[in-house]
């Protein structure tokens, strides 16, 4: 709540949306690709104030799709967004879950606990390559 209430309006004010949202992507997959090798809980709460930058990410992203539309299609791209945002709800626990399931077996293939991580760090590169494609200014 600190970081939305702080820093939503200053960093793309300052940086851009798309630095801000290019940022926070990095930050994202820093913190997918470490969190695995946390081993104790304070590594984890010492981390958390740089990974939580990444709440700002979304506010950047929403306004330059905002920014992209003409103001007639307004309704169309938040309904859009927000019907991703409630299947990717619905779909990422059951994933997550299948993928660790599968990962943490007795007889799996390779015995790797932090697999939701390391997928989810590979979601985020395939968003930042289809970001850096777009046409987004």
């Amino acid at each position: 709540m600190i970081v939305q209430g702080a820093l939503i309006r200053p960093l793309p004010a300052r940086f851009g949306e798309k630095v801000t949202a290019l940022f926070c992507m990095c930050i994202h997959l820093l913190t997918f690709l470490t969190y695995p090798f946390m081993l104790k809980t304070w590594y984890v709460l010492a981390f958390m104030p740089v990974s939580v930058i990444c709440a700002v990410a979304v506010p950047a992203l929403q306004g330059l799709m905002s920014n992209s539309v003409p103001e007639n299609a307004q309704g169309e791209l938040q309904g859009a967004m927000s019907s991703l945002t409630a299947l990717a709800t619905i779909i990422s626990p059951f994933v997550m879950a299948r993928v660790s399931s599968y990962f943490t077996k007795s007889d799996a293939p390779l015995y790797l606990p932090a697999t939701p991580y390391l997928l989810s760090a590979m979601s985020v590169i395939v968003a930042f390559i289809l970001f850096n494609r777009g046409k987004l200014t």
